[in-house]
């Protein structure tokens, strides 16, 4: 199984240019080039998140948090944190979040 698997992602990797290889090691490795994150493009980015955790907070442990310790829980910084850590998936981001919450319950 583990040979199988390994196989298929060597084919994987084969299959891309050497500039798309380069890229996937960077990403890998944490050191892929940042995006430019200017004011609006953050600002954008963070009303997309509120508007995915509206809709998928009911109900769980990100509401009992939000409750307990709202400055921490809308904090900017806070947000932007899951939105680096995504590279801006406002989606994702917002499943982390309510993820971490329920990891830290």
């Amino acid at each position: 199984k583990k040979q199988e698997i390994d196989a298929l992602l060597s084919e994987a990797m084969n299959s891309l240019t050497f500039e798309e290889r380069q890229e996937q090691q960077e990403v890998l490795h944490g050191v892929a080039k940042g995006i430019a994150e200017e004011a609006s493009f953050i600002d954008k980015a963070l009303r997309e998140l509120d508007a995915h955790i509206i809709r998928t907070k009911a109900g769980s442990v990100y509401e009992i948090a939000e409750r307990m310790n709202p400055a921490y829980v809308n904090s900017r910084a806070f947000r932007i944190m899951f939105l680096r850590g995504n590279r801006y998936d406002t989606k994702a981001s917002a499943n982390q979040m309510i993820s971490f919450f329920e990891v830290k319950q």
